[in-house]
């Protein structure tokens, strides 16, 4: 599945995404524009990359990111939204 991604048309494929669990939505999530983060490790050494919910302002953050690797951390909060309890 492709997600929007923050104040861009573009979106990134996430693959499995399981749907916001307060609305039920998968449409609404969108995900931090990877140019964003990108720009923020630049001028600050690390960034947060966040999943929402843009029809109940639910969200999930990444905070851990190896290497400010933006795939990478995108991926670890995916499986975290995914398998959340």
């Amino acid at each position: 599945m492709k997600i929007k991604c923050d104040y861009s048309e573009k979106g990134i494929e996430v693959g499995k995404i399981t749907p916001c669990p307060f609305c039920g939505m998968q449409e609404r999530l969108t995900i931090t524009n990877p140019e964003s983060y990108e720009r923020l490790v630049a001028e600050h050494g690390s960034s947060v990359i966040v999943l929402r919910c843009k029809g109940c302002d639910m969200e999930f953050s990444q905070h851990d990111i190896p290497n400010n690797n933006y795939m990478m951390g995108a991926g670890k909060l995916i499986e975290r939204w995914n398998h959340r309890a």
